[in-house]
């Protein structure tokens, strides 16, 4: 992947009922000079990027995307087919040649290559309005931010890619994942400062300065930088366009009010891929089903479970569990849900955990109950520092299940990874807390090594 070059752009015709996708679009490919010589191509050249991160990759909702395979890898997902990538992700069948490892990592870095083509576009050129130039700028930093942050949990270390050269490209080396995280910051800061204000509710499709609130938020907490993760979250959480719905059902609605920024379906779709992945029509499931041991670990009576998650039982009236976060699998005129891909309800436990690291636990406590409490459970009442920390961790696996890995990541990063999934897998050994870096790149580029451990 990160030798290849590409002298033209490739923008496809996209169809969406967003007006920000709805552009006349060239049916061929354009030349680079052409696309970034006027506004719409430019933006064109955008909507095509989003597509790209829609339909495969960590953000796509399918089954290859990265909420399915991080949930079959970690304790989120049981997976059925033996023929697919989800059952050697769920039986830990991995290696440096896996199908799947090769893909995630190859789609991502195609990404970037494009985000950094727009980006180079923009910087070189006369005909893109300043107006235009410093949004798609904005949008471009973000993006190459968030997918490296992505890799980095799933692969440890990655190269940074900034650059369209062949010449640099074809020798870069991986960086440690420390490394990886200041340099999104570096990109996440300056697409702060670049971003448009809050979009309107309802609109929430393109990544604004909130957007960049919550990425530098996350980011902070991953480099345990308690005092930044505390101010960036508390920027969303003081933010009155922000608040966190009342109803558990409505949250993944496009109207949703804790959305930050999500996918609004394309037209022809009709309803998001989450909910035709996840949605069983039949029972034994054939694809995938929510793990027991995630449905048991809701209290009883947690309106999350109840909305949230769905059963069904086959002949032998066994049940099985599905995520029902997204309700519409059928085409039904306008779409009504969207892909959310920050919410406000994580700027809550993000608080929390830095507020608990810093010794602040009262504070941390009002956090927790915030989202306890709109789960309708009883609140929690200890000033013990690590039973914070641990209900942090309980809250979040039963907030953000099936949502592009985020488990995982925190499984990995709060060092609770092996605990987990010693119990949860008995072939789980600790080289498993990484994805190998795939094998036909090491040997493209010897320098993206050393391959992860025990691989």
């Amino acid at each position: 992947m990160l030798k290849k070059i590409f002298l033209l752009i490739s923008v496809s015709v996209i169809t969406s009922c967003s007006d920000f996708l709805n552009v006349d679009l060239p049916k061929d490919q354009l030349t680079k000079d052409l696309v970034f010589n006027d506004d719409n191509l430019a933006r064109s050249a955008m909507a095509g990027v989003y597509r790209s991160l829609e339909t495969g990759g960590f953000l796509f909702g399918g089954a290859s995307g990265g909420g399915v395979y991080l949930g079959c890898y970690s304790d989120e997902l049981v997976a059925y087919n033996t023929t697919s990538s989800e059952y050697q992700l769920y039986n830990m069948d991995v290696n440096a040649r896996s199908s799947m490892v090769k893909n995630l990592w190859q789609t991502s870095f195609n990404q970037i290559y494009s985000i950094n083509s727009i980006i180079d576009g923009l910087e070189n050129s006369a005909g893109v309005s300043a107006a235009v130039k410093k949004q798609l700028r904005g949008e471009a930093l973000f993006l190459r931010a968030l997918l490296h942050l992505y890799l980095a949990g799933t692969y440890d270390r990655i190269p940074y890619v900034t650059s369209i050269s062949y010449e640099l490209n074809q020798s870069i080396s991986s960086q440690p994942i420390d490394a990886v995280l200041s340099a999104a910051r570096k990109d996440v800061e300056e697409a702060l400062s670049l971003l448009p204000d809050n979009a309107a509710r309802g609109l929430r499709i393109r990544p604004t300065k909130a957007a960049a609130y919550a990425l530098l938020a996350r980011v902070a907490l991953y480099q345990k930088d308690w005092q930044n993760a505390v101010l960036y979250s508390s920027k969303i959480i003081a933010d009155p366009a922000y608040t966190l719905e009342p109803d558990v059902k409505t949250v993944f609605l496009k109207e949703g009010r804790s959305v930050i920024w999500a996918f609004e379906p394309p037209v022809a779709l009709g309803n998001t891929r989450e909910a035709i992945t996840y949605i069983l029509l039949g029972a034994p499931p054939s694809t995938i089903s929510l793990s027991p041991s995630l449905v048991a670990a809701f209290s009883t009576g947690d309106k999350r479970a109840l909305a949230w998650i769905g059963t069904i039982r086959d002949s032998g009236n066994r049940p099985y569990y599905y995520a029902y976060k997204y309700k519409q699998n059928k085409p039904a005129g306008t779409p009504k849900e969207c892909s959310v891909v920050l919410r406000a309800e994580e700027q809550y436990l993000i608080r929390a955990e830095a507020y608990a690291q810093l010794g602040e636990q009262a504070k941390a406590l009002q956090d927790i109950n915030v989202i306890r409490q709109r789960a309708g459970i009883p609140l929690y009442t200890t000033l013990d520092k690590q039973l914070i920390l641990d209900e942090i961790s309980k809250e979040k696996k039963l907030e953000f299940f099936t949502e592009y890995g985020l488990r995982f990541f925190d499984l990995k990063r709060t060092g609770r990874i092996q605990a987990v999934m010693v119990d949860a897998k008995p072939n789980w050994t600790s080289k498993f807390q990484n994805f190998p870096i795939p094998e036909s790149e090491l040997l493209l580029n010897p320098k993206l090594g050393p391959q992860n451990e025990g691989f």
